[in-house]
């Protein structure tokens, strides 16, 4: 059987019950060359019943099951050693996909041959609204081109996020533990490619809901986004005292609150 041209790594934790939701949009996919795996741990946080339905349900969707809880990078390097496919897309229970995001994923790697990196833009659901990512200008400059990390650098001041790009398999770097652990794998893999392409599209979508989640209920109770990175944004709960409009990023305007280089999870949305 050949390789699948896809696959998604996705960690199990579920705190906010949206798990299901996330597996449904991958498995209603236009575009079916693609296998699912789910890494489950011993987590409280981890639903292991409805995580064993979506295995016996379909063949594509794949569990594996660490005898440990681990924090969500070791959980992403457990799923990357087991992938099968061409390209892996690290995900989280939080996102939703176009039922054509694989398609035209597909079809951009048509055109542009083999890639490194294939990055994509993303939304975020925030008060009734769907608002864009904040790398949708820098994504859509970058032009239907292969290029190299160094004839575009500005594409390392978009948010580092891991969803929002596929990488090829085995060129994906180590996630190390701690938080936002998806910095620096984001820009060694960026630092590493020869040949990478963009998507001009929006292919993923972040629901609210699930602050600090991915870190497996094991953040601190506040926080802190750098400046110089734009830390991911699913770590921020909005602040009632702000008005009701797109999500600032953190090294542009925070809450009354924001001093210095750091603002807490409180009065920062990130990128």
């Amino acid at each position: 059987m050949a390789p699948p041209l896809i696959t998604v790594v996705l960690p199990a934790y579920d705190e906010q019950g949206q798990l299901k939701e996330c597996l449904d949009s991958l498995l209603g996919q236009s575009f079916r060359e693609f296998e699912i795996i789910v890494v489950q741990t011993p987590s409280e946080h981890c639903p292991e019943r409805l995580v064993e339905a979506y295995e016996l349900r379909d063949a594509r969707v794949r569990v594996l099951r660490l005898d440990a809880e681990t924090g969500i990078g070791r959980a992403r390097m457990a799923g990357a050693a087991h992938a099968r496919g061409q390209y892996l897309l690290f995900l989280d229970a939080d996102h939703l996909l176009p039922e054509d995001a694989f398609e035209a994923m597909d079809a951009r790697l048509t055109e542009t041959g083999e890639v490194d990196v294939l990055l994509f833009g993303h939304n975020r659901e925030y008060r009734g609204k769907v608002w864009p990512g904040n790398a949708a200008e820098l994504l859509a400059a970058a032009g239907p081109a292969v290029f190299s990390p160094a004839e575009r650098p500005e594409l390392f001041g978009a948010p580092p996020l891991v969803w929002d790009r596929l990488m090829r398999s085995g060129t994906i770097p180590a996630f190390p533990d701690g938080f936002y652990e998806e910095i620096s794998a984001v820009h060694r893999s960026l630092l590493a490619a020869t040949r990478v392409a963009v998507l001009d599209r929006e292919c993923v979508t972040i629901r609210p809901g699930t602050p600090c989640t991915r870190r497996a209920a094991r953040a601190p109770a506040t926080s802190t986004c750098s400046t110089a990175t734009r830390a991911p944004s699913s770590c921020w709960t909005p602040s009632p005292s702000r008005p009701s409009r797109s999500p600032p990023r953190c090294a542009r305007t925070c809450s009354p609150g924001w001093s210095g280089t750091t603002c807490s999870s409180s009065t920062c949305p990130g990128a």
